[in-house]
């Protein structure tokens, strides 16, 4: 008997010993792969490094950096604050290198070089080629930029006397990137700001200047708002535009996806919603692109997203041109988030009705929704951004 209590006591602490180092394994398996997951996780901006993934130098890093800062302070009239807020997006965007290639952006400050983000690299004539890619050629582009579709940038940068949120600004009105490694850009901007002696250095305006009687992003310095100043433009309203739209309410589910017509119709090729794919993919840009290209409006090749529609709306009109709040009818685009604009920064949508205010109904993918749905613009765009630098506009001209 003492035998088998002995073999039984022996057989139950084994029994207990083997589970508790189980339960050992099992936790030191759950650590390694959280540990796992936490080192691979995506940081939202997959464009912040030079191709070989570093700078070569740190004194190539800082020529540069301060001949960026230099550059806004001396050409642009901007404070020392400005000008830090720039430099300490492009430490991120590219760590200071003009040949830095993330896909399809290009340069210190990752302009779009065609493609899903749009062409900005090629403006003003200066980069035709990756010969061309020197930062003398890039801070021309850039000073093209300011002094055209990004002159709203240049004033509200140019004037900031706080490194940290004039790298915010830059960040979300020019780079386009919201709520990308926000963190890191202004711990450099004020890195930037007390090596180069921001502090000493004030807006100058008769460089700076004033935007908000000029400017072809259309900005306006009714902060009380944020809209956009209106061309002048009467809106006509589009019948053709909101029948179209409402015919696809229900259709795909929401993803950015490009180009659109691929990820959209069932034949690329088609310019009827009978041959629109319902299980397709898009996000609300790609909507209001496939909404103007079936009802025979000229769309660039590819798609476009709300910072392009913007700018096009308010400069250039090659698809697009502003119209007046209040004559904005049924059928026509709502735009918000300014020229930099993209991703959870800006929304775009069909009105469903004449504009009247925050309860006018709109026709958007997403917006609160997985796919096309009506709902009123406040449901839709929220009130923050429904309010960021709104502006009408409507397709220019027939193919």
């Amino acid at each position: 008997m003492r035998k088998w209590v002995k073999a039984h006591v022996a057989l139950t602490v084994a029994a207990i010993g083997g589970i508790i180092t189980l339960f050992i394994l099992g936790v030191a398996i759950i650590a390694a792969l959280f540990a796992l997951i936490a080192g691979n996780k995506c940081s939202g901006d997959s464009n912040n490094m030079s191709p070989n993934g570093a700078v070569s130098s740190s004194a190539n890093l800082n020529d540069n950096a301060k001949k960026i800062f230099d550059f806004l302070v001396k050409n642009e009239g901007f404070s020392g604050a400005g000008a830090a807020g720039a430099v300490g997006n492009a430490s991120i965007e590219s760590g200071y290198d003009p040949k830095a290639n993330g896909g399809s952006v290009v340069g210190v400050f990752q302009w779009g070089a065609g493609g899903v983000n749009g062409d900005r690299l090629h403006q003003g004539g200066f980069i035709k080629s990756d010969a061309d890619l020197t930062l003398e050629n890039e801070l021309k582009l850039t000073d093209y930029e300011l002094n055209h579709n990004y002159k709203s940038v240049k004033s509200k940068v140019g004037h900031e006397t706080d490194p940290t949120q004039a790298s915010l600004i830059w960040q979300n009105e020019y780079e386009q990137a919201p709520g990308q490694k926000t963190a890191e850009r202004q711990a450099v901007a004020r890195q930037a700001y007390q090596k180069f002696g921001g502090a000493n250095i004030s807006a100058n305006d008769s460089i700076l200047g004033n935007v908000s009687s000029a400017g072809t992003a259309g900005a306006n310095d009714d902060a009380a708002t944020g809209q956009a100043c209106a061309n002048g433009s009467t809106g006509e309203g589009n019948s053709d535009m909101l029948s179209i739209a409402k015919k696809l309410l229900g259709y795909f589910t929401y993803s950015y996806a490009r180009p659109v017509l691929q990820a959209t119709m069932n034949n690329p090729s088609g310019h009827d919603v009978s041959d629109v794919n319902r299980g397709g993919t898009t996000d609300c840009s790609g909507f209001v692109y496939l909404v103007c290209y079936l009802a025979g409006y000229k769309v660039p090749s590819g798609g476009w997203y709300t910072g392009s529609m913007y700018q096009d709306a308010t400069g250039p009109h090659h698809y697009l041109k502003q119209v007046s709040e209040s004559s904005a009818k049924a059928g026509d685009i709502v735009v918000c988030g300014g020229p930099g604009s993209s991703g959870q920064g800006g929304h775009t949508a069909i009105l469903a009705e004449d504009w009247h205010g925050m309860s006018t109904k709109v026709i958007n993918e997403g917006g609160g929704g997985d796919n096309v749905n009506e709902h009123t613009f406040e449901w839709s765009f929220g009130t923050t951004l429904g309010n960021d630098q709104r502006i009408f506009c409507e397709p220019v001209s027939k193919n």
